[in-house]
């Protein structure tokens, strides 16, 4: 229940932050990711992909900035160069995914499993309280910007 009531303040802080016509995805790009798996440098800032499979999806360059990825899996996932600023990845499955220059500017990873990811990050802020680290290891309190 304290998880849940979590989700649902980062949530609300997230809608009241973000002016919601910044929140404008296309559509059909979205359709062509469920459709194909593939989406590079597509346009999908602010969707709902909450506990989608886009297991060994290629996200490459896609803007998902502010995009709702509770419990999605993206394990073996190509996010090289995507843009997840701002995106709510709690307990979401990264495990082996491509992220190379993945940008996670105040994005929120709290329980997500990064196990086996190829991560370089650009310095961030984003929240990994409680991840898996790509090691393996759990993220600890104060694990903003880096696994500590």
């Amino acid at each position: 229940m304290k998880k849940v009531l979590i989700v649902v303040f980062a949530l609300m802080i997230l809608m009241a932050l973000v002016p919601m016509q910044t929140m404008a995805f296309d559509p059909a790009a979205l359709e062509k990711l469920k459709t194909t798996n593939k989406c590079a440098g597509c346009q999908l800032d602010g969707a709902n992909l909450m506990g989608v499979n886009l297991s060994n999806a290629n996200l490459m360059g896609a803007n998902l900035a502010r995009a709702i990825l509770i419990k999605t899996n993206l394990s073996k996932a190509f996010l090289s160069t995507a843009d997840l600023t701002g995106a709510v990845l709690m307990d979401a499955n990264l495990e082996e995914a491509l992220m190379a220059g993945t940008n996670l500017t105040g994005a929120f990873l709290s329980g997500a499993n990064l196990k086996g990811a190829k991560v370089n990050l650009i310095p961030t802020d984003a929240n990994f309280i409680g991840a898996t680290w790509t090691d393996g290891r759990k993220c600890g309190h104060g694990s903003i910007g880096a696994c500590k």
